[in-house]
């Protein structure tokens, strides 16, 4: 491992970085060394491939068990398709994730494929990441295993979506291996800076982050006087602005977002306004500020007590989150009979064996060591902390966060030493730790298991699929569907879905001939929707009349089509 500094100071004073740099080295030295980091123990490699087996079981058996979901992914799948057509949304709305589905769309030709690849990817690799950075950072294996593992099958892993988060911290989990293999601070700073730059391109917001790596890189090059690698992160930041934009610009995702948000904890705390605030979200904010808001400013200097309620609220919110999800990693990931005498003897037995005096001090120097690679951590992860205290702290905003936390809990843990054990007993506590540790990991693999070869209701998939199969000829306007969902990427990109709970028609046939319907898709909620409606009775007594005819029908849905599609 690389010697990082003890104390701070040395970061901020800065002293010439050549002194930490190693000294030049022959190839085949370098190469010596770089083989015998290959020299891995069989613990080692036992932990790697617990931690992969976990990825591979959360992932069994996903097509029979796993529904297609309508997130914000499916507008970057949609951003990506317009890549084809030759239309480039912007830097701000993620082009490298974007450019990733449409890669897996190129390769598969199937929007449900596209979507399962890339759940599996988003779930795992990022997980994967963090267990080997655990291992780099020198935390004990099975500490980083457990780690891993209850990470890897906690809520905010495979249930979460949008994975758009998860994608971005891909890179940023390789800048911080990147951090944390490189030889000396310069290139530590300049590779860290350029996964934060790739991570930007996937969420904007990290471009605030990138922008300050980037200046701490910048400044340690010019002591170092290593101006090659001052040429380098410039031309490479100006060229991708040049190229694909610059993540943060000058359109109003930012102030959208903003007012999707406050509508959220607003409606909380006015239900009687009986509005959506993720449709209805102008109405919202300007029932709250008393005018149609302009921009984030506006909001701040019109009512800045009222911005002020919503960062109060989201930092409110944000302290109940983080307990929760950590108590769900660690405690709730793995179920047993007893579970809780039985974590509570272990915890007295720690307690009980623990060195305090040795574990402090380790500790402490644990913290020392880390102390510079725990800030640049911080750095990156600076402006999530500021999109959830003045956005909303929404779960895919705080999975960033559980990776600093869970890192900081792995240095505690790492720290505690137990006392010595007679000479005469000092195998038979490895064994122990071997056995305990392989027994529980299979008490959390065996329910997982049992979970997952069960297959489970997809009406999601199913109601796309049978869309698919209604063999419709494009292009289709359609009214109706399963709670408002993106189907047009699943059914074909040129669907277009108008949903009545959203438009909030006040006549059935006036809809039809405002939004040029030529296909209905009706089912229960519709039927509740529209019930005292004349003109859509009359559609379903007649639907002759308007040109349309029943082309499906199965017990949850009835499709319509007018006859120019069929």
């Amino acid at each position: 491992m690389t010697n990082y500094p003890s104390d701070f100071k040395i970061f901020i004073i800065l002293t010439p970085m050549t002194t930490l740099a190693q000294p030049s080295q022959s190839l085949s030295k370098k190469i010596s060394t770089s083989l015998g980091a290959l020299r891995f123990s069989t613990l080692q490699i036992l932990g790697f491939l617990l931690v992969v087996a976990g990825a591979i079981l959360i992932n069994y058996n996903y097509l029979n068990r796993l529904d297609i979901i309508s997130d914000d992914d499916d507008l970057y799948f949609s951003f990506g398709m317009m890549l084809l057509k030759g239309k480039y949304r912007g830097a701000d709305d993620g082009p490298l994730y974007y450019g990733f589905q449409l890669l897996l769309q190129l390769i598969t030709d199937d929007a449900i494929q596209t979507f399962y690849i890339n759940y599996i990817v988003t779930t795992t690799i990022p997980i994967i990441l963090f267990y080997l950075l655990l291992r780099a950072r020198n935390i004990n294996v099975w500490l980083a295993v457990w780690l891993s593992l209850m990470f890897m099958f906690s809520s905010l892993n495979y249930p979460l979506t949008p994975k758009l988060t998860h994608y971005a911290i891909i890179f940023l989990l390789l800048g911080l291996l990147a951090f944390t293999y490189a030889e000396d601070l310069v290139r530590k700073f300049f590779y860290c800076s350029l996964f934060t730059l790739l991570a930007a391109y996937a969420r904007p917001e990290l471009y605030i982050a990138c922008f300050l790596l980037s200046v701490v890189t910048v400044f340690i090059c010019f002591r170092a006087k290593k101006w090659g690698y001052i040429v380098a992160i410039v031309a490479i930041i100006v060229a991708a602005g040049y190229l694909l934009g610059t993540p943060i610009g000058a359109r109003d995702r930012s102030f959208w977002t903003f007012k999707h948000h406050f509508s959220i904890n607003y409606i909380e705390v006015h239900p009687g306004l009986n509005l959506s605030p993720w449709n209805h979200f102008n109405q919202i904010t300007t029932s709250a500020f008393g005018h149609k808001l302009t921009s984030i400013k506006d909001a701040i200097l019109s009512n800045p007590q009222m911005v002020f309620w919503h960062v109060k609220t989201n930092i409110i919110r944000y302290a109940g989150l983080i307990p929760h999800y950590l108590k769900d990693i660690i405690f709730d990931s793995i179920q047993f009979p007893f579970r809780k005498y039985v974590l509570f003897a272990m915890g007295v037995a720690v307690l009980f064996r623990m060195n305090y005096r040795q574990s402090w001090m380790n500790i402490v120097s644990a913290f020392k060591r880390n102390a510079l690679f725990l800030i640049v951590f911080l750095i990156i992860l600076l402006p999530t902390f500021i999109s959830n205290f003045f956005i909303y702290p929404r779960p895919h905003y705080v999975l960033y966060h559980l990776f600093l936390y869970l890192y900081v809990l792995a240095l505690l843990c790492n720290g505690i030493e137990l006392k010595k054990y007679p000479a005469g007993y000092a195998n038979w506590p490895k064994l122990a730790l071997l056995c305990g540790n392989l027994i529980f990991i299979i008490l959390l693999f065996i329910p997982k298991y049992k979970e997952n070869i069960q297959s489970k209701p997809l009406p999601s998939k199913n109601f796309a699929l049978m869309l698919q199969k209604c063999n419709i000829k494009g292009p289709v306007s359609a009214l109706g569907g399963d709670a408002p969902f993106s189907y047009n990427r699943y059914v074909g990109l040129d669907w277009t879905f108008h949903y009545y709970d959203i438009i909030r028609p006040k006549n059935f046939a006036k809809c039809l001939a405002d939004y040029k319907v030529n296909c209905v898709i009706i089912n229960d909620k519709m039927n509740g929707y529209f019930l005292k409606d004349a003109s859509y009775h009359n559609f379903l007594a007649h639907p002759e009349s308007k040109g349309f005819l029943l082309i499906k029908e199965t017990p949850s849905h009835k499709v319509f089509a007018r006859k120019d599609l069929i």
